[in-house]
């Protein structure tokens, strides 16, 4: 079954409506919307119309929350319905449906043709058996508490219960996936309570009529009083001067629960160690209850008071993180929508999903309709109209005037469009000068990050190098070849720096010594905190790549033996000849610059195009006429920069010696523009100009 990527969870309690809405992204989900309405009076209150107050709350649902078109999954209490597992005999996959279909029949404790059912099958890996899950309901509660929704104009696409939801809610919130992950889940409701015992991705439900409305009765009938003063001396006890009294008076119903809950955890004491149990929902807050329950029972009680995958940002987070005791069920409802709950079953009869969907569809084949009659009809009449709006006179006028007024429309449009682009152009260039300061910042951080990869040394000489690391495979040294970037938008219309950095090393595992250092560097940095308040952009750590797909591995033999040996001209010939008695050999040359020559006459210098030589032994080239000169001082030429100012030798021999390997990499990464002042920069100008002032 096709799940959206949106959807509403939505349950009826007997205090008020909770609702939950999530989307889905990959493998997780985040809150999108929420909603608690509080009913009138409570449902299960003496003298209450239910069907109204629920018709009256969902209302006030709608009229907040824009439900239309959205995807609604609700649920049925677990005392409403009917839940039973059994395991199955080892069978073929393909026979499973009917042999379920079986068991249901025989496990129903009602005329199959009088219940809408479903099942649920849960695997144990390394084991031929099958357990299976069977949720059951009467046609007539379903019909009742679809009927709640239709009354206000909603049509639900899912139903379940309420204790699958929960489980649902929690294996994915606490990540139950391991068989090891072992969770006892209390649910007490108003009317019931239910017990759900989740191991890895099996899961066991039982559900027992007590709930907190009994907690309210007990205190209504020793007190003499009204359910509506009972319930708030409930929710009161803690902070009441009659709290003893109060506690005394549920201490029956206290021992009714505990005796049942024994009774539920017995099923699973053979095969579970249980140590833990997770409370829900608002009979919880009664003072003294968990320590109750946890000391009879030996076991630690926590109550659900926050969710550790989903939250709400703002000034809701507060209100949600309220709620979240009573909101596990609608939680499970919404993650159930959107497809990533463990037990995805359905109790809407299968003649209303069918006409759902066929309502879903009419609006398209009304559409279709439409165009086949329409497209008939000109195809009919067309011709007729055209023979006659012709005649014999040839092109109407009516006809000239509209073609000329298209033709118009046409070059108003290009003559629009060009000068549309030139008004877009002139604003990518302006753009340019509001960012002009970002690049020296850019050049900073790749210039850091590549010093995170060593040596941490950074003024020690190539001897120390070389003798620290005598092995080049060993050697934590990155070497800038370039560094580029380019201006990207984002899918939220920021602006983007996409930045490129070609590096070298001959460390033995690159990609994970770049990954760990630089890349490293990149991510930690990624914010623009502390001493990079000052920092423009932010880095984005999702688009840090070394690109291990890019890597070249280079054999420095080979290189050697494609370059010739005594080619004192070549583009990327950069070494020298063998100096003389009157002159040193010209270095080591690189494509970044030439090597130097020697201290005395007739050193080769290199250029900044990678061209080193030895002693030149070529005629000098007749001098051009000089040109009028602006000073007496003669110019500085190539040569003589060469000469006075010799770059050093690349030490390309000692950095890359034969038989070793080295690696040219490519680092990725974007970083977003930040177009606003953050508060840290404001208020460090803030400081700045106080010092000054």
């Amino acid at each position: 079954m096709a799940h959206p990527s949106a959807a509403w969870g939505i349950e009826i309690g007997q205090y008020a409506i909770k609702a939950i809405r999530l989307e889905r992204d990959g493998d997780t989900a985040r809150v999108t919307d929420y909603e608690v309405v509080q009913h009138q009076r409570v449902l299960s209150s003496p003298d209450t119309d239910a069907a109204e107050v629920t018709r009256l709350s969902l209302g006030q649902l709608i009229s907040k929350k824009n439900l239309e078109g959205e995807h609604l999954v609700i649920s049925v209490p677990g005392h409403s319905a009917f839940a039973r597992f059994a395991k199955l005999p080892p069978v073929e996959p393909k026979a499973v449906p009917d042999i379920v279909k079986f068991e249901a029949v025989q496990q129903i404790p009602f005329p199959i043709e009088e219940v809408e059912w479903d099942y649920a099958a849960f695997h144990e890996e390394g084991s031929p058996e099958v357990e299976v899950g069977i949720f059951a309901i009467t046609r007539d509660r379903v019909n009742e508490r679809l009927d709640a929704y239709d009354i206000v104009g909603l049509s639900p696409e899912a139903l379940t219960l309420s204790p699958t939801a929960v489980f649902n809610a929690l294996h994915y919130d606490f990540e139950l996936a391991s068989e090891d992950n072992q969770l006892v889940i209390v649910d007490i409701g108003t009317q019931a309570t239910d017990v759900i015992i989740a191991s890895g991705k099996r899961c066991w439900i039982r559900t027992f009529p007590l709930g907190g409305t009994h907690f309210t009765e007990a205190i209504a009938e020793a007190f003499k009083i009204s359910y509506a003063k009972a319930e708030r001396l409930k929710l009161e006890a803690a902070s009441n001067k009659y709290a003893k009294q109060i506690m005394q008076a549920m201490r029956p119903v206290f021992a009714d629960l505990l005796q049942e809950l024994q009774r539920s955890l017995s099923y699973a004491s053979g095969d579970v160690e249980l140590n833990d149990i997770v409370g829900v929902g608002s009979t919880f807050r009664i003072p003294g209850l968990r320590k109750f329950i946890g000391q009879h029972l030996q076991v630690n009680v926590a109550r659900l008071d926050e969710f550790k995958r989903i939250d709400v940002k703002g000034r809701e987070a507060s209100a949600f993180a309220e709620n979240c005791v009573n909101m596990s069920t609608a939680y499970g409802l919404a993650l159930q929508g959107i497809g990533l709950a463990h037990i995805d079953v359905n109790l809407v009869p299968t003649t209303i999903l069918r006409e759902q969907m066929w309502h879903q569809k009419t609006k398209w084949f009304v559409a279709a309709a439409s165009i086949i009659i329409l497209g008939s009809a000109i195809t009919l009449i067309k011709p007729f109209l055209d023979n006659q709006a012709l005649g014999s006179g040839g092109t109407p006028t009516k006809v000239k005037n509209l073609i000329n007024k298209g033709k118009g429309f046409v070059k108003d449009f290009k003559e629009a469009e060009k000068e549309g682009k030139l008004g877009s152009d002139a604003a990518t260039l302006l753009a340019l000068l509001d960012y002009r300061d970002v690049w020296p910042y850019i050049v900073h951080d790749a210039a850091d990050s590549l010093a995170a990869a060593g040596p941490d040394d950074r003024v020690m000489t190539l001897e120390n190098f070389l003798q620290t690391f005598p092995a080049p495979e060993d050697r934590p040294l990155v070497q800038l070849k370039n560094l580029e970037g380019q201006f990207v938008k984002s899918e939220t219309g920021a602006p983007r720096i996409a930045v490129t950095m070609n590096v070298e090393l001959n460390h033995a595992n690159p990609i994970n010594f770049l990954t760990e250092r630089v890349a490293g560097w990149l991510k930690e940095h990624a914010e623009p905190t502390g001493d990079r308040v000052m920092v423009p952009y932010k880095i984005i750590d999702t688009t840090v790549s070394c690109n291990p797909e890019d890597m070249e591995t280079i054999q420095v033999d080979a290189l050697v033996d494609e370059e010739p040996a005594n080619d004192a001209k070549g583009e990327n010939s950069g070494a020298g000849n063998s100096g003389s008695d009157d002159g040193g050999g010209g270095g080591a040359g690189t494509k970044m610059g030439g090597g130097g020559g020697g201290p005395t006459p007739g050193g080769g210098g290199g250029s900044d195009r990678g061209r080193g030589s030895g002693g030149s032994r070529e005629p000098p080239k007749k001098p051009s006429k000089p040109k009028e000169k602006m000073f007496e001082s003669e110019p500085i030429t190539e040569s003589t920069l060469d000469s006075t100012a010799p770059l050093p030798a690349y030490p390309e021999d000692k950095l890359h010696p034969p038989d070793s390997m080295w690696y040219k990499a490519t680092i990725t990464f974007e970083v977003e523009l930040v177009s606003q002042p953050r508060p840290e920069e404001t208020a460090l100008l803030s400081q700045e100009k106080a010092g000054k002032s």
